[in-house]
């Protein structure tokens, strides 16, 4: 008689999710503390409780570590063949195509925090990481953290969803510009809610009543609220008689003629545009000019960034200016703190622009 044939036993989701986390701790994916309960049942879609009996069982095992309400420490030496991979002294700016295209935009910057960062011993390099969309940029920003392996990001106009990846992985980082208040991380920005609010005052005080917002499609917390401060700006000023519209475009040549052209072709032509790009501006330079439409005879322009090529442009633009003196020194001593120190603060850190003033802005 033929031996019975072995049963076979699936694993439970439990085990499967054990199998998981023990591999991941074994690649370095975090260094000492696993991630929160809420934010690995949600990243891993799966329950609580059958999170609770996986990390019991790592638990049991001496692999981690339970504390009260903290999340569980990673035991240091208990996983065979686990060794602490040094990071490379390079400082990776992930920035998003998409939303900047050109990369003169960030040039400036870039060559200040260069020489800041070279006397401490850190490299700069850039990487376009929405290359491939917001569809599976999970995947791909753990193929850049495996191949790059900086000792810290400067995350650059890139979706919440990204500022989310590197909370989750607790990897050393700073986001350059606003961010979703649950964030855990560091951020130095541009108060843009302060500027636009600012803008529109000075336009209402010279008798602008309608006024338009000129931005690229929302693709990051610092777009979605200079459109939101916008839009409690115009209505705080809606007694006044004072009239809003947002318009976005691409920072295209093609796309942003196409914008413009359909901003100016409304029944109630805006007597002023508020511009949040350096692209856009000079786009609505170029088709307003195409058009035969002058600055600021026609429409007035403000603009709520800056660039040293606005000192080109004539007339030249009323626009707002912060000193990148200033963002690079202060990146700078957030790394430099974390070097000296091991800690990284959680502060968020808003930089007010000054308006300067030029030819593009006309009282009516």
């Amino acid at each position: 008689m033929a031996a019975p044939s072995a049963v076979f036993k699936p694993l439970r989701m439990s085990e499967r999710l054990r199998e998981h986390l023990l591999q991941e701790i074994q690649r370095n994916r975090w260094l000492d503390t696993l991630p929160s309960e809420r934010l690995l049942s949600r990243e891993l879609r799966v329950s609580r409780p059958t999170l609770r009996e996986a990390l019991r069982s790592l638990a049991a095992e001496g692999i981690v570590e339970p504390r009260r309400r903290h999340p569980y420490r990673i035991v240091q030496g208990a996983v065979a063949g686990r060794s602490r991979r040094q990071r490379s002294p390079e400082v990776l700016f992930l920035y998003n195509s998409r939303a900047r295209p050109n990369l003169a935009y960030f040039a400036p910057f870039v060559a200040e925090l260069q020489q800041r960062l070279h006397p401490l011993g850190f490299g700069v390099h850039m990487i376009n990481v929405m290359q491939g969309g917001a569809k599976g940029i999970n995947r791909a920003l753990a193929r850049i953290d495996q191949e790059f392996y900086p000792a810290y990001y400067l995350l650059v106009s890139v979706p919440s969803c990204v500022h989310a990846w590197f909370a989750l992985q607790q990897v050393p980082s700073i986001i350059l510009g606003s961010c979703d208040a649950a964030i855990r991380l560091p951020s130095v920005e541009v108060d843009q809610e302060a500027t636009v609010q600012h803008a529109i005052s000075y336009l209402v005080r010279r008798r602008h009543r309608r006024i338009s917002l000129l931005q690229v499609p929302v693709s990051s917390v610092g777009d979605s609220l200079a459109a939101e401060a916008f839009q409690r700006a115009c209505l705080s000023f809606k007694p006044h008689g004072v009239v809003g519209s947002i318009h976005t475009a691409v920072p295209r040549p093609a796309l942003v003629e196409r914008s413009v052209r359909q901003l100016l072709s409304t029944p109630q032509r805006p007597t002023a545009v508020v511009v949040t790009d350096l692209e856009l501006a000079l786009g609505l330079y170029t088709t307003l000019g195409e058009l035969g439409l002058g600055i600021p005879r026609d429409v007035s322009v403000i603009i709520t960034c800056q660039s040293p090529s606005f000192d080109f442009v004539r007339p030249f633009p009323t626009c707002y200016q912060f000193s990148m003196d200033t963002l690079a020194d202060r990146i700078t001593k957030l790394i430099e703190q974390h070097c000296r120190l091991g800690t990284w603060p959680r502060a968020r850190w808003k930089m007010l622009p000054k308006l300067r003033e030029g030819a593009s802005v006309a009282t009516l």
